[in-house]
Protein backbone atom coordinates (compact mmCIF):
# COMPACT_ATOMS: atom_id res chain seq x y z
CA UNK A 1 0.00 0.00 0.00
CA UNK A 2 1.46 2.98 -1.08
CA UNK A 3 1.48 5.62 1.76
CA UNK A 4 0.69 9.67 1.58
CA UNK A 5 3.45 12.15 2.51
CA UNK A 6 0.90 14.05 4.68
CA UNK A 7 -2.78 13.06 5.20
CA UNK A 8 -5.68 14.75 7.79
CA UNK A 9 -8.63 12.50 8.44
CA UNK A 10 -11.88 14.36 8.78
CA UNK A 11 -13.45 15.15 11.74
CA UNK A 12 -16.85 17.22 13.32
CA UNK A 13 -17.93 19.46 15.29
CA UNK A 14 -17.82 18.33 18.91
CA UNK A 15 -20.41 19.17 20.22
CA UNK A 16 -20.21 16.94 23.25
CA UNK A 17 -16.79 18.19 24.04
CA UNK A 18 -16.22 17.86 27.98
CA UNK A 19 -14.62 14.48 27.95
CA UNK A 20 -12.15 12.91 25.04
CA UNK A 21 -13.68 9.80 25.71
CA UNK A 22 -17.17 11.60 24.06
CA UNK A 23 -15.76 13.84 22.33
CA UNK A 24 -13.44 11.76 19.84
CA UNK A 25 -16.03 9.61 18.45
CA UNK A 26 -18.61 12.35 18.47
CA UNK A 27 -16.13 14.44 16.32
CA UNK A 28 -16.22 11.28 13.75
CA UNK A 29 -20.26 9.99 14.19
CA UNK A 30 -21.24 14.02 13.06
CA UNK A 31 -19.89 13.33 10.15
CA UNK A 32 -22.37 11.33 8.82
CA UNK A 33 -25.80 12.48 9.02
CA UNK A 34 -27.56 9.14 9.04
CA UNK A 35 -25.97 9.26 12.75
CA UNK A 36 -27.83 11.82 13.94
CA UNK A 37 -30.89 10.41 15.20
CA UNK A 38 -29.25 7.79 16.78
CA UNK A 39 -27.09 10.01 19.00
CA UNK A 40 -30.21 11.55 19.71
CA UNK A 41 -30.61 8.74 22.38
CA UNK A 42 -27.53 9.02 24.12
CA UNK A 43 -26.09 11.48 26.42
CA UNK A 44 -29.65 11.66 28.47
CA UNK A 45 -28.81 9.35 31.65
CA UNK A 46 -26.02 11.23 33.67
CA UNK A 47 -23.93 8.64 37.05
CA UNK A 48 -21.71 10.15 39.79
CA UNK A 49 -19.83 9.48 42.52
CA UNK A 50 -17.48 11.41 45.07
CA UNK A 51 -15.25 12.29 42.06
CA UNK A 52 -17.10 13.43 38.78
CA UNK A 53 -20.41 13.26 36.92
CA UNK A 54 -20.33 11.63 33.64
CA UNK A 55 -23.03 10.47 30.87
CA UNK A 56 -23.98 6.94 31.62
CA UNK A 57 -25.68 5.87 28.53
CA UNK A 58 -22.73 6.06 26.10
CA UNK A 59 -19.84 3.66 25.88
CA UNK A 60 -17.56 4.73 22.59
CA UNK A 61 -16.38 0.93 22.72
CA UNK A 62 -19.43 -0.47 21.92
CA UNK A 63 -20.61 1.96 19.27
CA UNK A 64 -22.24 0.47 16.12
CA UNK A 65 -21.61 2.99 13.90
CA UNK A 66 -17.87 2.62 15.02
CA UNK A 67 -15.16 -0.65 14.06
CA UNK A 68 -12.81 -0.83 16.43
CA UNK A 69 -9.72 -3.00 16.50
CA UNK A 70 -7.01 -3.29 19.03
CA UNK A 71 -3.70 -4.27 19.26
CA UNK A 72 -1.54 -4.47 22.57
CA UNK A 73 1.33 -2.35 22.88
CA UNK A 74 3.41 -5.53 23.95
CA UNK A 75 2.24 -7.47 20.08
CA UNK A 76 4.26 -3.86 18.71
CA UNK A 77 7.55 -4.08 21.15
CA UNK A 78 7.76 -7.79 20.37
CA UNK A 79 6.82 -7.76 16.36
CA UNK A 80 9.18 -4.72 16.66
CA UNK A 81 7.30 -2.69 14.70
CA UNK A 82 7.86 0.87 14.80
CA UNK A 83 5.24 3.36 16.81
CA UNK A 84 5.13 6.33 14.55
CA UNK A 85 5.63 3.98 10.89
CA UNK A 86 2.56 2.25 12.58
CA UNK A 87 0.49 5.41 13.19
CA UNK A 88 0.92 6.98 9.83
CA UNK A 89 0.49 3.78 7.70
CA UNK A 90 -3.13 3.16 9.44
CA UNK A 91 -3.88 6.92 9.25
CA UNK A 92 -3.20 6.52 5.27
CA UNK A 93 -5.28 3.15 5.29
CA UNK A 94 -8.19 5.57 7.12
CA UNK A 95 -8.08 4.42 10.39
CA UNK A 96 -8.26 6.80 13.49
CA UNK A 97 -5.63 6.15 15.95
CA UNK A 98 -6.41 6.47 19.89
CA UNK A 99 -3.82 5.12 22.78
CA UNK A 100 -2.03 6.35 25.74
CA UNK A 101 0.75 8.88 25.89
CA UNK A 102 2.47 9.98 28.67
CA UNK A 103 1.03 13.84 28.52
CA UNK A 104 4.11 15.80 29.88
CA UNK A 105 6.22 14.85 27.28
CA UNK A 106 4.09 16.36 24.52
CA UNK A 107 3.70 20.25 24.21
CA UNK A 108 0.72 21.12 23.33
CA UNK A 109 -0.18 20.38 26.84
CA UNK A 110 0.39 23.53 28.86
CA UNK A 111 1.94 23.59 32.46
CA UNK A 112 2.10 26.25 35.01
CA UNK A 113 5.69 25.66 35.10
CA UNK A 114 8.77 23.53 33.79
CA UNK A 115 9.20 21.84 37.52
CA UNK A 116 5.16 20.98 37.18
CA UNK A 117 5.58 19.20 33.92
CA UNK A 118 8.83 17.71 35.08
CA UNK A 119 7.45 15.89 37.99
CA UNK A 120 4.08 14.30 35.94
CA UNK A 121 4.16 10.82 34.61
CA UNK A 122 0.66 10.51 34.45
CA UNK A 123 -0.43 8.87 31.24
CA UNK A 124 -3.04 10.29 28.91
CA UNK A 125 -6.07 9.28 25.83
CA UNK A 126 -4.87 10.84 22.79
CA UNK A 127 -6.60 11.12 19.28
CA UNK A 128 -4.75 10.73 16.18
CA UNK A 129 -6.45 11.73 12.98
CA UNK A 130 -3.21 13.14 10.89
CA UNK A 131 0.48 13.28 10.00
CA UNK A 132 2.37 15.47 7.76
CA UNK A 133 6.02 13.38 6.67
CA UNK A 134 7.31 16.38 5.88
CA UNK A 135 7.35 18.62 9.02
CA UNK A 136 7.62 15.45 10.90
CA UNK A 137 4.07 16.51 13.17
CA UNK A 138 1.09 14.34 14.01
CA UNK A 139 -2.52 15.95 14.30
CA UNK A 140 -3.75 15.00 17.45
CA UNK A 141 -6.88 15.80 19.59
CA UNK A 142 -7.43 16.15 23.71
CA UNK A 143 -8.20 18.53 26.26
CA UNK A 144 -4.88 19.97 25.77
CA UNK A 145 -4.77 23.85 27.12
CA UNK A 146 -7.22 25.26 29.97
CA UNK A 147 -8.79 21.75 30.14
CA UNK A 148 -10.24 22.49 26.80
CA UNK A 149 -10.67 19.75 23.97
CA UNK A 150 -8.48 21.15 20.92
CA UNK A 151 -6.71 20.07 17.68
CA UNK A 152 -3.29 20.57 17.74
CA UNK A 153 -0.15 18.82 17.13
CA UNK A 154 2.94 17.76 18.61
CA UNK A 155 6.37 15.97 16.42
CA UNK A 156 7.09 12.69 15.76
CA UNK A 157 10.06 13.12 18.68
CA UNK A 158 7.64 14.04 21.22
CA UNK A 159 4.93 11.12 20.54
CA UNK A 160 7.84 8.70 20.51
CA UNK A 161 8.85 9.75 23.70
CA UNK A 162 5.04 10.20 24.96
CA UNK A 163 4.40 6.78 23.87
CA UNK A 164 7.59 5.03 25.20
CA UNK A 165 7.49 6.36 28.54
CA UNK A 166 3.60 5.21 29.42
CA UNK A 167 4.31 3.91 33.35
CA UNK A 168 2.84 0.23 33.50
CA UNK A 169 0.48 1.35 36.33
CA UNK A 170 -1.49 3.33 34.06
CA UNK A 171 -1.66 1.13 30.97
CA UNK A 172 -5.30 0.15 31.99
CA UNK A 173 -6.65 3.06 32.39
CA UNK A 174 -10.05 3.96 30.53
CA UNK A 175 -9.95 0.24 29.42
CA UNK A 176 -7.14 0.77 27.47
CA UNK A 177 -5.59 -2.25 28.55
CA UNK A 178 -2.47 -2.25 27.16
CA UNK A 179 -3.97 -1.43 23.58
CA UNK A 180 -3.84 0.62 21.01
CA UNK A 181 -6.91 1.47 19.60
CA UNK A 182 -7.66 1.92 15.51
CA UNK A 183 -10.78 3.56 14.41
CA UNK A 184 -12.64 3.43 11.27
CA UNK A 185 -16.60 4.44 10.55
CA UNK A 186 -18.86 1.45 9.93
CA UNK A 187 -21.35 2.89 7.70
CA UNK A 188 -23.41 -0.54 7.35
CA UNK A 189 -24.87 -0.14 10.72
CA UNK A 190 -28.51 1.37 10.17
CA UNK A 191 -30.56 2.71 12.81
CA UNK A 192 -33.52 5.68 13.52
CA UNK A 193 -34.45 7.54 16.67
CA UNK A 194 -35.47 4.93 19.12
CA UNK A 195 -38.80 6.74 20.64
CA UNK A 196 -39.21 3.83 23.46
CA UNK A 197 -35.54 4.31 24.58
CA UNK A 198 -35.48 8.08 25.08
CA UNK A 199 -38.60 7.78 26.75
CA UNK A 200 -37.24 4.94 29.29
CA UNK A 201 -34.27 7.53 29.77
CA UNK A 202 -36.08 10.04 30.52
CA UNK A 203 -38.28 7.78 33.07
CA UNK A 204 -34.82 6.51 34.49
CA UNK A 205 -33.17 9.76 34.78
CA UNK A 206 -36.21 11.25 36.74
CA UNK A 207 -36.14 7.82 38.59
CA UNK A 208 -32.07 8.13 39.59
CA UNK A 209 -32.44 4.53 37.82
CA UNK A 210 -29.68 3.37 36.14
CA UNK A 211 -30.24 3.15 32.50
CA UNK A 212 -30.53 -0.71 31.24
CA UNK A 213 -29.89 -2.03 27.94
CA UNK A 214 -27.77 0.44 26.21
CA UNK A 215 -24.36 1.57 25.40
CA UNK A 216 -23.69 1.70 28.90
CA UNK A 217 -20.52 3.01 30.89
CA UNK A 218 -18.46 0.23 31.65
CA UNK A 219 -18.23 0.91 35.53
CA UNK A 220 -16.25 -2.18 36.07
CA UNK A 221 -12.69 -0.42 34.41
CA UNK A 222 -13.72 3.21 34.58
CA UNK A 223 -11.28 5.20 36.66
CA UNK A 224 -14.65 6.89 38.31
CA UNK A 225 -16.30 4.17 39.70
CA UNK A 226 -17.50 3.70 42.93
CA UNK A 227 -19.65 0.90 44.63
CA UNK A 228 -22.27 3.18 45.18
CA UNK A 229 -23.31 5.17 41.97
CA UNK A 230 -25.86 8.18 41.68
CA UNK A 231 -27.60 8.51 38.90
CA UNK A 232 -30.07 11.00 36.84
CA UNK A 233 -32.03 13.50 38.63
CA UNK A 234 -29.80 12.24 42.09
CA UNK A 235 -26.88 13.59 40.79
CA UNK A 236 -27.81 17.07 41.39
CA UNK A 237 -26.73 15.85 45.55
CA UNK A 238 -23.32 14.73 44.53
CA UNK A 239 -23.12 18.54 42.16
CA UNK A 240 -24.59 20.47 45.67
CA UNK A 241 -22.10 18.38 48.08
CA UNK A 242 -19.10 19.23 45.46
CA UNK A 243 -19.87 23.22 45.41
CA UNK A 244 -20.19 22.96 49.41
CA UNK A 245 -16.59 21.15 50.39
CA UNK A 246 -14.70 22.74 47.72
CA UNK A 247 -12.12 25.34 47.73
CA UNK A 248 -11.28 27.66 45.18
CA UNK A 249 -8.43 25.98 44.16
CA UNK A 250 -10.19 22.28 43.66
CA UNK A 251 -13.17 23.17 41.92
CA UNK A 252 -13.40 20.33 39.33
CA UNK A 253 -15.11 22.02 35.83
CA UNK A 254 -15.39 19.31 34.30
CA UNK A 255 -18.32 18.55 36.41
CA UNK A 256 -20.67 21.70 35.70
CA UNK A 257 -19.47 22.23 32.07
CA UNK A 258 -20.72 18.74 31.77
CA UNK A 259 -24.18 19.70 33.12
CA UNK A 260 -24.94 22.24 30.68
CA UNK A 261 -23.91 20.00 27.63
CA UNK A 262 -26.66 17.40 29.43
CA UNK A 263 -29.21 20.42 29.24
CA UNK A 264 -27.92 21.73 25.68
CA UNK A 265 -28.68 17.96 24.59
CA UNK A 266 -32.25 17.65 26.10
CA UNK A 267 -33.08 20.57 24.27
CA UNK A 268 -32.22 19.44 21.06
CA UNK A 269 -33.73 16.29 21.73
CA UNK A 270 -37.10 17.63 22.57
CA UNK A 271 -36.69 20.40 19.31
CA UNK A 272 -36.66 17.13 17.05
CA UNK A 273 -39.78 15.44 19.03
CA UNK A 274 -41.45 18.59 18.85
CA UNK A 275 -40.48 19.07 14.61
CA UNK A 276 -42.26 15.34 14.42
CA UNK A 277 -44.62 15.70 16.42
CA UNK A 278 -43.67 12.93 19.19
CA UNK A 279 -44.79 16.14 21.73
CA UNK A 280 -46.98 18.64 21.46
CA UNK A 281 -46.26 21.56 23.62
CA UNK A 282 -44.31 23.98 22.33
CA UNK A 283 -43.57 25.58 25.27
CA UNK A 284 -41.22 22.89 26.73
CA UNK A 285 -38.67 24.40 24.09
CA UNK A 286 -38.89 27.65 26.00
CA UNK A 287 -38.30 26.13 29.06
CA UNK A 288 -35.63 24.07 28.19
CA UNK A 289 -33.75 27.08 26.51
CA UNK A 290 -34.17 28.90 30.01
CA UNK A 291 -32.44 25.66 31.80
CA UNK A 292 -29.52 25.89 29.31
CA UNK A 293 -29.47 29.44 30.33
CA UNK A 294 -28.98 28.65 34.37
CA UNK A 295 -26.66 25.66 33.39
CA UNK A 296 -24.46 27.96 32.08
CA UNK A 297 -24.37 30.68 34.29
CA UNK A 298 -23.91 27.87 37.25
CA UNK A 299 -20.55 27.06 35.25
CA UNK A 300 -19.43 30.50 34.65
CA UNK A 301 -20.12 31.68 38.85
CA UNK A 302 -18.04 28.03 39.75
CA UNK A 303 -14.93 29.84 37.45
CA UNK A 304 -15.76 33.07 39.14
CA UNK A 305 -15.27 31.54 42.81
CA UNK A 306 -12.37 29.58 41.25
CA UNK A 307 -10.85 33.09 40.81
CA UNK A 308 -12.33 35.12 43.52
CA UNK A 309 -12.90 32.53 46.52
CA UNK A 310 -15.68 34.59 47.69
CA UNK A 311 -18.00 31.72 50.01
CA UNK A 312 -21.00 33.86 48.45
CA UNK A 313 -20.75 32.49 45.10
CA UNK A 314 -20.96 29.54 46.40
CA UNK A 315 -24.09 29.77 48.34
CA UNK A 316 -25.86 31.13 45.29
CA UNK A 317 -24.53 28.24 43.00
CA UNK A 318 -25.95 25.62 45.43
CA UNK A 319 -29.13 27.71 45.33
CA UNK A 320 -29.52 27.96 41.42
CA UNK A 321 -28.37 24.17 41.23
CA UNK A 322 -31.72 23.51 43.55
CA UNK A 323 -34.03 25.44 41.50
CA UNK A 324 -32.75 23.98 38.21
CA UNK A 325 -33.12 20.31 39.41
CA UNK A 326 -36.49 21.56 40.38
CA UNK A 327 -37.53 22.84 36.88
CA UNK A 328 -35.72 20.06 35.36
CA UNK A 329 -38.28 17.33 37.07
CA UNK A 330 -41.36 19.65 35.74
CA UNK A 331 -40.53 19.89 32.37
CA UNK A 332 -39.13 16.29 32.01
CA UNK A 333 -42.68 15.10 33.34
CA UNK A 334 -44.37 17.23 31.23
CA UNK A 335 -42.28 15.71 28.17
CA UNK A 336 -43.27 11.89 29.41
CA UNK A 337 -47.12 13.08 29.62
CA UNK A 338 -46.62 14.69 25.75
CA UNK A 339 -44.75 11.62 24.94
CA UNK A 340 -47.36 9.47 26.41
CA UNK A 341 -50.11 11.59 24.52
CA UNK A 342 -48.77 11.34 21.28
CA UNK A 343 -48.28 7.78 21.53
CA UNK A 344 -51.93 7.52 21.66
CA UNK A 345 -52.88 8.89 18.51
Amino acid sequence: MKVEKNKILPLGNADINVYPIYSNAVSVLNLHSEVSEWLLCNFIQLTSNERALLFYDFNYKTCPYLKIQRISREYLTKMNIDILDFIIRNISFGCYVYLLIRRSDIMAYNYESAKEREKDDFAHDIFIYGYDMEKRIFHVCDNFKNGKYSREICTFEEFRTAFENVSPKYESRLGFMGNVELWQYYGKCKQTFNFDRVHDSFQDYLNSKATAGWSIMDCTRDPYAAPRLKFGIECYDYLKNRVIHTRPEDVYIQDFHLLWEHKKHIRKICSYLLEHELIWDADIIEVLESLCSEALLIRNLMVKYMVSGKNQLKITVVSKLDQLEQNEKCVLERVLQNMKDCSRV
